[in-house]
């Protein structure tokens, strides 16, 4: 028996594992996911800009590239960008959370890499799931599906290689090193997409998510 209208529900432990997972990633130290590292690149070289602050900075760019690139802006991309904010802000939580989890040893970092990439492929999952705007980067994916006939998964396929491509090239160009791009990043890049119809598939499974809210549905659909 199906879980009925989780709309709304999938939405909050999407965002919330989100910023789990990329805290998860930063202190395994192989890399971080394609689509925060170019934010944490840009962070380091700007400095003065906090690493949650520069994350939300960054979505609100693709938001507005997704605006550009489908002709036309909907209310709900200013709900994405909040949602980017609130993203920001979980991963610094999670971060002085997770401050006592040092990685000193090989193995450990292993573990926590290991342990990150199931929970950042199931929190996008969620949040594709989800009638609500999704992070930025999802919302891309979702919005260029939707506005050329493409399959979702294919495209974020594509859209996770280009991500980690242009973490590599601002990390050389902006620092003059590699920095939060290593073989996490570049394994991630490949496992990501099909990690994700994985959960996709057995999120289908357990519940629909039809609106329990039917007017905000419709609010987020502007």
């Amino acid at each position: 028996m199906k879980l009925r209208k989780c709309g709304e529900i999938a939405f909050v432990p999407g965002v919330l594992l989100l910023s789990l997972a990329t805290v998860l990633m930063s202190k395994a130290g192989f890399g971080l996911s394609m689509v925060v590292a170019p934010a944490y690149v840009l962070a380091d070289w700007v400095k003065i800009i906090p690493t949650g602050t520069m994350c939300y900075i960054y979505q609100g760019i693709l938001v507005a590239a997704t605006a550009i690139i489908c002709g036309r802006f909907k209310l709900s991309y200013l709900v994405t960008f909040l949602s980017a904010v609130i993203f920001g802000v979980f991963v610094d939580v999670f971060g002085a959370a997770l401050s006592f989890v040092s990685a000193t040893q090989f193995w450990q970092r292993v573990l926590l890499f290991a342990l990150a990439i199931p929970i950042n492929s199931l929190s996008i999952a969620l949040l594709l799931h989800s009638y609500l705007p999704p992070q930025a980067p999802e919302l891309f994916v979702r919005e260029i599906s939707l506005r050329f006939g493409l399959k979702m998964y294919k495209t974020k396929y594509v859209y996770d290689l280009c991500s980690c491509a242009l973490s590599i090239a601002l990390s050389f160009l902006l620092l003059g090193r590699l920095a939060h791009v290593g073989v996490g990043t570049v394994i991630y890049a490949f496992v990501n997409a099909p990690l994700i119809g994985v959960f996709g598939g057995w999120l289908d499974k357990i519940a629909d998510y039809e609106p329990r809210i039917p007017r905000l549905r419709a609010l987020c659909d502007k």
